[in-house]
């Protein structure tokens, strides 16, 4: 008897293990948008939100960084923990990565769009070469990890530079100021900020 009782309770785990497995298979994400979160959004209802491939966000309105947070993403759906409010956005990704609809934690509609180019990249050799920076005119990034300002046609300032990541950071010699930017999918722009936290912005010339 005992041993009947055993197989039987064999037989069912099997059977519950079989049974089990389609439900088990189809709530694993097999095609997930999430890869494509990354990039420049138009957020309906307070501006620009950049998403960073390294987890980090910041939100950009009237030409100042108004807010940074962290992100994270499962199955085409986008969570952001935003610093300074302590609010939360959980978005649904749409329309194949071009569009973001959710709400905050008070429930306030929330739709966001991708602005101009994709997502950025992660590949450091794309920041070396010549650039025209938004604030303060030319910089050149060379292969050997030095930088140079130039302005008026002298060079006003140089400096060391380190990515990882594609997460670029250029130490200024003169001042001892940081410019912290990132490099778009397609070589450029490099978005970022410097010293003050102010956006900085450079295409490639």
């Amino acid at each position: 008897m005992w041993n009947q009782a055993t197989n039987a309770v064999i037989v069912i785990l099997i059977l519950s293990t079989f049974m089990l497995a389609p439900f088990i298979a189809s709530s694993q994400n097999t095609g997930t948008l999430c890869s494509k979160v990354v990039g420049e959004w138009k957020w309906d209802t307070y501006g620009t939100v950049f998403i960073f491939p390294d987890g980090t966000t910041e939100h950009i309105e009237g030409g100042e960084i108004r807010n940074t947070g962290k992100w994270l993403c499962e199955i085409d759906v986008l969570k952001i923990e935003w610093t300074k409010t302590g609010w939360s956005d959980r978005l649904t990704i749409k329309d194949n990565g071009e569009k973001l609809e959710g709400s905050n934690q008070q429930n306030l509609i929330i739709v966001a769009t991708r602005f101009g180019e994709g997502g950025f990249s992660s590949n450091c050799a794309l920041v070396i070469g010549k650039w025209q920076w938004d604030s303060y005119g030319k910089v050149d990034i060379f292969s050997d990890n030095t930088t140079q300002h130039i302005d008026g046609g002298e060079i006003r300032n140089t400096g060391k530079w380190a990515c990882e990541n594609g997460a670029l950071r250029i130490r200024w010699t003169n001042g001892g100021f940081l410019d912290r930017l990132r490099i778009k999918t397609n070589g450029s722009p490099l978005i970022g900020q410097n010293r003050e936290g102010m956006p900085t912005k450079a295409t490639r010339m």
